[in-house]
């Protein structure tokens, strides 16, 4: 079902979020934009209080430029994995029309009993689709509380996760970044490795300049001269190691775990590390 789900959004996508890291203070902001069509956005923020973020708060309704209406197929979507059901749950953002659904104004609302979503969780190190049914694309300021932890676990179920980097900042998956950082230490983690895709964990970027995603996996460095692949991300397509294989802040990726088991993902915060 998962996959079904996964080839359903990698038909729809039109282009994931690009984001700016605008602040790094204890409470920080990113402005990302919204492309046309379905975007997969991930905020890497807590609340201010501490914990993870409310629906509401995580791209207000009152933001301009969002498309508001009374129904899903009339204004901008916000689509959530349901892992306890193995579905998206749909939400829309309402305008307040019709009968008695002024309180409605401006809150997203669960499509699937009208009523506003509340107590809707969206963690640090998870995405989530933002599809902008506006006719333009939009410049939005996601905001909320840094991570303040200098090593973030990330739990990621058997199958397959949109998942994102917990932190406000590029994450480079192979630590090959300009600055050199190890932010996860693949050879020390529970991550499985193998010498083709289907025997490692994978990883799946979407490529907007050939509309397509592109497929890592996590290699062994098993078979004849494949030494230096080990503990790497490797291009599926072309067998050899991803370099500058980045995952912008806010911006969300699939991870396939091909485990039998649920992985701990140990990500160290990037702007405590010394280069």
């Amino acid at each position: 079902m998962k996959k079904l789900v996964t080839a359903f959004a990698a038909c729809m996508i039109a282009g994931l979020v690009s984001a700016q890291v605008s602040s790094q203070n204890v409470v920080g902001y990113n402005t990302v934009l919204l492309k046309v069509g379905v975007n997969a956005v991930a905020p890497s923020f807590d609340q201010v209080s501490g914990g993870s973020m409310d629906l509401q708060a995580v791209i207000p309704g009152t933001t301009a430029g969002l498309k508001k209406g009374g129904a899903a197929g009339l204004a901008d979507n916000i689509m959530i994995w349901d892992l306890a059901n193995t579905k998206y749950n749909l939400y829309f953002l309402h305008d307040g029309s019709g009968k008695n659904n002024l309180p409605k104004a401006n809150k997203w609302v669960d499509n699937a009993t009208q009523l506003v979503a509340s107590n809707v969780a969206v963690s640090a190190s998870s995405g989530l689709f933002y599809v902008n049914n506006n006719t333009s694309n939009e410049t939005v300021v996601i905001a909320g509380q840094v991570i303040a932890d200098t090593v973030k676990i990330s739990a990621i179920p058997v199958g397959v996760n949109m998942i994102a980097s917990p932190y406000t900042s590029e994450w480079y998956l192979n630590n090959d970044g300009p600055d050199g950082k190890t932010i996860v230490d693949w050879a020390a983690s529970a991550a499985k490795k193998g010498g083709a895709a289907g025997l490692a964990d994978n990883v799946m970027i979407w490529d907007l300049p050939n509309t397509k995603y592109n497929l890592y996996f996590l290699h062994d460095g098993s078979g004849k001269n494949n030494l230096p692949k080990a503990n790497k991300w490797v291009n599926n397509a072309t067998g050899l190691v991803a370099s500058n294989l980045f995952i912008a802040a806010n911006e969300g990726f699939f991870y396939v775990n091909n485990n039998t088991v649920a992985l701990s993902l140990t990500n160290a915060a990037p702007y405590t590390l010394n280069p």
